[in-house]
């Protein structure tokens, strides 16, 4: 039976005003005002991290394991990458924490 309460939600991130504006489908008083074309548009997982985090596209997900090794989101093939997002803790996004994935692999 399908999930009738399921939110679908979005973010964006604005390039001009360095800015993330949050949104859904069903709230268009929510919807950013600024031109498409400068928004970089990443949509809700439907699952939070350790901490009860939303997780978004683009999210910056660290696991403790025996690398302490970060995943960016992703949408692939019809699935949010990596599996099991919910044992991880977010810790930045791509475009406010860009520094968070140049000092560490990122798979």
């Amino acid at each position: 039976m399908e999930n009738s309460n399921r939110v679908i939600k979005f973010r964006c991130w604005d390039t001009i005003e360095n800015k993330m504006t949050f949104f859904t489908l069903f709230n268009p008083l929510d919807f950013p005002h600024t031109p498409w074309i400068q928004q970089k548009v990443m949509q809700y997982t439907g699952l939070l991290d350790k901490n009860g985090k939303e997780i978004y596209e683009g999210d910056i997900v660290e696991f403790k394991d025996d690398k302490n090794s970060r995943w960016v989101v992703e949408y692939k093939e019809q699935s949010f990458e990596p599996a099991l997002l919910n044992e991880g803790v977010i810790i930045g996004n791509i475009y406010e924490h860009s520094n968070l994935i140049n000092n560490k692999e990122i798979k």
